[in-house]
C-alpha cells in the first residue's frame, strides 16, 4: 500500500518573494477570509489532462492564495490515497497589494504546475472515494470558509458507484444516496461549496456519453453533494485534450446509445441494444411473450446484421425485477431462449448467438429496485424486466459473462 502523503508546508518561494519585496512604501496587507481549497484530481486515464484545463483550477488556486488560505488536493484512482496540504502563510512584513497580488500569482502557478506533474498510480476509477478522502482533509482544516473543486468526469470503474458492476445511472438517484447513506458512505461536506470541473467529459478510449445518462450523470453526483451538505455548481465549459501518458488501467464503460424509437437501431452504433417491456413483454413469470409479433419487429435490425455479418456473434442477456426469494436466473434464462428462437426462425446461425440469465443478481444492466425501506419501487422493477443483445466481443459482454 501507498504511503499516504499528508504535509503541510509553508510556501518558501512566498516568503523569499515578501523578504525582496520588503522596500514597498504602501502596506495596506488587504486580504479577505481564509479559504481552505480540497481539490480532487482526475489525473487517470480516459480523462483529459490538466495541462490543457488549467486556467479553470489556476482561478481557484488563485483566491487561496491571495488570502493566505490552505490548498490540498486527492488524487482520484482505483485506491486514492494521495494527499498534500499547502499552507500559504502570511509575510510578517508590509507589502503594497499590488505585491500581495503579484506573490499570490506566482505561488498559484507554482501548485497548479506542480498538480500537472501528478498521475494516477492504481487502476481502475473510485471518484466517490477520493470526494471521501478530500472532505476529510478539508474536515480537519481549522479555516472556516471551505471549498473544494472536483476536476474529473464522475465515471466510476470501481468501488460503490462502479458502473462496471451495477448500472447506478439508470437507477433513481435517490435509492442509490439512500444505500450509501446506510452504509455511512457519504463523504462530509456539511457548509462545503463545491465546484465540479468536466463532468461527463471523456478522452481517450472512453465512449462519449450519451446525453441522457450524462443528464443522469449530474443529478447522481448533485445528489450525493446535496445529501452530504454540500452546495454544488458544475462548470459546464467542456474539458478537453489528451490525457496524460504512462497511466494505469481504466476499463471503458459502455453506454447504449441514445434513441428516439422513431426508427430501426443501427447495430453498429451501439453494443448494447435493450428490448423492454414496450418492445419485448412476457407474461409474469412467464418465458411466453405478450405480443410476439411487436418483439420479432424489435429484433428485425438484429436478424439483418446477423445473416449479413455470419461471423459476428452475439450475447443475450435477461434480467429480472426482484420479487419474492428467488433470484430469477432460470426465468430470465427460459426468456433469452425465446428471444433466440425468434432470431434462428428468422435465418440467424445458432452458433452466432449465446445466452446467459442474469435474474435479479448484481451487474452491470440491472437497476436497484427497492427503496432503503426495503419495499419494491415499481418504476425501477419495470426497468429491470428486459432482455439485452449484446454485441459478443464488447467489454460488457465480457464482464456480464465473468459475473
Amino acid at each position: 500500500m501507498k504511503k499516504i502523503i499528508s504535509v503541510v508546508l509553508a510556501l518558501t518561494l512566498s516568503l523569499t518573494l515578501c523578504g525582496a519585496l520588503s522596500a514597498c512604501t504602501t502596506t495596506t496587507n488587504s486580504v479577505n477570509e481564509s479559504l481552505a481549497l480540497s481539490f480532487v484530481l482526475g489525473v487517470r486515464r480516459n480523462f483529459p489532462g490538466i495541462s490543457s484545463n488549467a486556467q479553470s483550477i489556476y482561478d481557484s488556486v488563485l483566491e487561496a492564495c491571495t488570502n493566505y488560505g490552505e490548498v490540498s488536493y486527492a488524487v482520484v484512482e482505483g485506491t486514492p490515497e494521495q494527499t498534500k496540504t499547502i499552507t500559504l502563510e502570511k509575510s510578517d512584513k508590509n507589502l503594497s497589494d499590488a505585491k500581495i497580488k503579484e506573490i499570490a500569482k506566482r505561488n498559484a502557478s507554482g501548485i497548479v504546475n506542480g498538480f500537472a506533474s501528478l498521475k494516477a498510480e492504481t487502476p481502475e476509477v473510485d471518484t466517490l472515494q477520493t470526494i471521501r478522502l478530500s472532505a476529510n482533509v478539508l474536515k480537519a482544516s481549522t479555516i472556516g470558509n471551505k471549498k473544494l473543486v472536483v476536476f474529473d468526469n464522475g465515471l466510476c470503474t470501481t468501488g460503490l458507484l462502479s458502473q462496471l458492476k451495477y448500472n447506478v445511472l439508470a437507477t433513481d438517484p435517490d435509492i442509490v444516496v439512500d444505500k450509501l447513506e446506510q452504509l455511512h458512505s457519504l463523504p462530509d461536506l456539511e457548509g462545503v461549496e463545491v465546484l465540479w470541473i468536466g463532468l461527463g467529459c471523456v478522452s481517450g478510449e472512453q465512449q462519449v456519453i450519451p446525453d441522457s445518462y450524462r443528464f443522469n450523470l449530474e443529478t447522481l453526483w448533485r445528489t450525493i453533494i446535496e445529501r452530504s451538505g454540500g452546495n454544488i455548481t458544475f462548470d459546464s465549459t467542456p474539458v478537453t485534450g489528451e490525457e496524460s501518458e504512462g497511466l494505469p488501467h481504466v476499463s471503458v464503460v459502455e453506454f447504449p446509445s441514445d434513441d428516439l424509437g422513431l426508427n430501426t437501431v443501427s447495430v453498429t452504433d451501439t453494443s448494447v441494444y435493450k428490448l423492454d417491456e414496450g418492445t419485448c413483454k412476457f407474461i409474469g413469470d412467464k418465458a411466453e411473450l405478450v405480443d410476439t409479433a411487436a418483439a420479432k419487429k424489435a429484433v428485425e435490425p438484429f436478424v439483418e446484421h446477423l445473416k449479413s455479418n455470419p461471423d459476428e456473434k452475439i450475447l443475450i442477456a435477461g434480467t429480472t425485477a426482484k420479487v419474492g426469494n428467488g433470484d430469477g436466473i432460470e426465468l430470465s434464462y427460459q426468456r433469452t431462449q425465446t428471444v433466440k428462437k425468434m432470431l434462428i426462425d428468422s435465418g440467424v446461425k445458432e452458433e452466432q448467438i449465446e445466452c446467459i440469465g442474469l435474474g435479479c443478481t448484481d451487474n452491470c444492466l440491472r437497476v436497484e429496485d427497492h427503496n432503503a425501506d426495503g419495499t419494491l419501487n415499481e418504476k425501477m422493477a419495470a426497468q429491470n424486466r428486459a432482455i439485452y443483445i449484446i454485441l459478443a466481443d464488447s467489454s460488457t459482454a465480457q464482464s456480464l459473462k465473468s459475473t
